[in-house]
């Protein structure tokens, strides 16, 4: 039988380890980070959008368990607003009621743009995990608004994902 629990003192942002530590109608996600539940844009602030972030398996279907709140963060820049040991990354926004795209904090790997990679958390700050025709690489990203030459990219051109990811205005792509 279900147990009420008391809510803990932890508001969207700050560390958790169980959804016992978040206040009110927030839970803990990954990196271990208290995260506002929504149902619309409008709770979760400038620059970010409502999506799915928790996933249950029933049988071998995934079903959406609760929709939470994106983080305003800059998945272009080395530290982004994220706790230490995590980075911002563009994560698709499957099912969820606003954008198609939303900026999220995920932990931090060490695997270098150009590098093959398996996972998100895989790929260093300022990158993700790309799939492409020979397989999935950690890939530099970048905002087709930066002034700085090519969008950003230390090497290649800002190329768009798909469907082009505009997340609070700005609109992010990957360096290939």
């Amino acid at each position: 039988m279900p147990a009420c629990t008391k809510a803990g003192q932890r508001t969207p942002g700050e560390t958790c380890t169980t959804d016992a530590d978040c206040a009110g109608a927030a839970l803990c996600d990954s990196p271990g980070q208290c995260r506002a539940l929504c149902q619309s844009d409008a709770v979760c602030g400038a620059g970010n959008a409502c999506g799915v972030g928790v996933w249950s398996l029933s049988g071998n279907t995934p079903m959406v368990v609760a929709t939470v709140c994106g983080d305003a963060c800059d998945p272009t820049a080395v530290t982004a607003g994220c706790p230490a040991g995590s980075k911002c990354d563009v994560d698709p926004n499957y099912g969820g009621t606003g954008a198609y795209w939303l900026t999220r904090c995920f932990l931090a790997g060490n695997v270098a743009p150009g590098q093959g990679c398996q996972l998100i958390t895989d790929c260093a700050p300022g990158s993700g995990c790309i799939s492409g025709t020979s397989g999935a690489t950690c890939r530099q990203y970048c905002d087709f608004a930066s002034t700085a030459s090519n969008h950003g990219c230390a090497a290649g051109t800002c190329t768009d994902l798909s469907p082009a990811a505009s997340v609070g205005g700005k609109h992010y792509g990957y360096c290939q």
